[in-house]
């Protein structure tokens, strides 16, 4: 993405030029609004932002590093889920009502899943306070190390038991 430069009419003195920069890091952290019913687009190479309101989203594909979703309640997505290799994410406050698969680094925080959550060879994945129901549950990859997925307080009702993940302090009805 290129940015269209103005030469200054004036000397701009070092604080100004300092403000400018800063300006321009905060604009890259403000997070991309998304609305139901509409994909949640990577539009940089890293630090891909997205705050979602109530709703339902379709599936997506997550391939870049350092990106977030953070949910809001009821942000539900209805297709599957995939996190590439190259990815790098944290979710927060989503539903998952398909499939997740995890090929690459990501961390959930308070989200539930209702279907079978995949990680593939050489994918990691936390899931910290998370949900499980219905048919939800993780599968790390025999491949993969049993360190490489940690289950850590969450909740399990009605499901299989994780398989090859390491589990810490989970709550089973």
């Amino acid at each position: 993405m290129s940015r269209i430069v103005r030469q200054p009419s004036r000397e701009v003195n070092k604080n100004e030029r300092l403000d400018r920069n800063v300006i321009d890091d905060n604009i890259g952290r403000i997070p991309n609004r998304v609305m139901p019913n509409n994909t949640l687009t990577e539009s940089r190479k890293t630090k891909n932002s997205h705050e979602l309101s109530n709703g339902q989203y379709s599936g997506g594909q997550y391939s870049t590093q350092k990106g977030t979703v953070q949910g809001q309640g009821s942000s539900a997505f209805l297709k599957t889920s995939t996190v590439s290799s190259n990815g790098q994410y944290s979710f927060s406050g989503c539903i998952f009502e398909n499939t997740v698969e995890v090929s690459g680094k990501v961390i959930y925080n308070s989200c539930r899943f209702e279907k079978p959550v995949t990680v593939n060879t050489g994918g990691k994945a936390i899931f910290n306070g998370c949900f499980f129901t219905d048919n939800g549950k993780v599968t790390n990859n025999p491949a993969n190390a049993i360190t490489d997925v940690t289950v850590v307080a969450s909740m399990r009702v009605g499901t299989g038991a994780h398989i090859n993940c390491t589990v810490v302090g989970e709550v089973v009805a």
